[in-house]
């Protein structure tokens, strides 16, 4: 990821060097005076759409407002809004690039690339089933999984830059995809209506103890509705997992009724 401070730097420096004040860029940029004020102080960025108008005033290319050669590209791919150019972009690049960018157009990206890989592993599944019959010295390398895997991690860093709706959507589409660490990754930005269903499905699926990293995260709601399921042969025991997270009333009234 590009670094936030040069960047602010740099759009310190071109506005000195061509005579402006803040107010003169930000009249020139359509924005307020404290818009400018924090892209130099590295408090935010300057979004995607307003990088080309940005450079002009400056008379700067991206690449020397981004001070990353990668990251520059990946912004010029996006800017000319064609489909077939930013198909490619992988996960890892809109990483990178993400402070640039609104949540939705964020979310855009994801979704391309998460589709895409879908299309992917399911062209790689039909071409393993036509060379199983190959000898083994015959079978190409399956290098799918490895990148697969590197996207879903990727997806956890993208979770402070996508809208909550928007992440509660990728995670129901992609939930059967992801292992625990990653969803306990996502647990801080998703709704706690889409944790607390998460947890109570999860529960029933695989048990309260392979997700208990998710507890924190859940309503005390869902607190009480776990507590209620549980069976009298382990409800002792799930009553020590989840008291950390009761509220102490509803607590002492379970310890009574044990």
């Amino acid at each position: 990821m590009f670094d936030i401070m040069r960047v602010a730097k740099t759009i310190k420096e071109a506005r000195i060097a061509r005579d402006m004040t803040q107010m003169n860029l930000a009249d020139a940029m359509e924005v307020s005076y404290q818009a400018v004020s924090n892209w130099e102080r590295g408090n935010s960025m300057p979004d995607i759409a307003k990088l080309e108008q940005l450079c002009q005033i400056l008379q700067i290319s991206i690449d020397q407002l981004l001070g990353m050669e990668d990251e520059a590209k990946t912004v010029r791919r996006i800017m000319q809004k064609d489909e077939a150019a930013i198909a490619g972009v992988t996960m890892k690049e809109i990483e990178n690039i993400a402070p640039l960018l609104p949540p939705k157009e964020v979310t855009k990206l994801v979704n391309m690339n998460l589709h895409q890989n879908s299309r992917q592993e399911a062209a790689q599944t039909g071409k393993e089933q036509e060379t199983s019959a190959k000898e083994p010295d015959q079978q190409e390398p399956d290098e799918e999984p490895k990148r697969k895997k590197t996207d879903r991690s990727t997806l956890a860093a993208l979770a402070p830059f996508l809208g909550t709706r928007e992440l509660d959507e990728i995670l129901q589409e992609l939930e059967e995809e992801l292992d625990m660490k990653t969803i306990i990754s996502l647990a801080p930005f998703l709704s706690s209506r889409s944790i607390d269903a998460l947890v109570l499905r999860l529960t029933d699926e695989i048990g309260m103890e392979k997700i208990r990293g998710l507890l924190p995260f859940v309503s005390q709601g869902c607190l009480e509705e776990l507590l209620a399921r549980c069976e009298e042969s382990t409800y002792l025991e799930n009553v020590k997992a989840l008291a950390p997270f009761l509220n102490s009333e509803f607590l002492m009234e379970v310890i009574r009724k044990a």
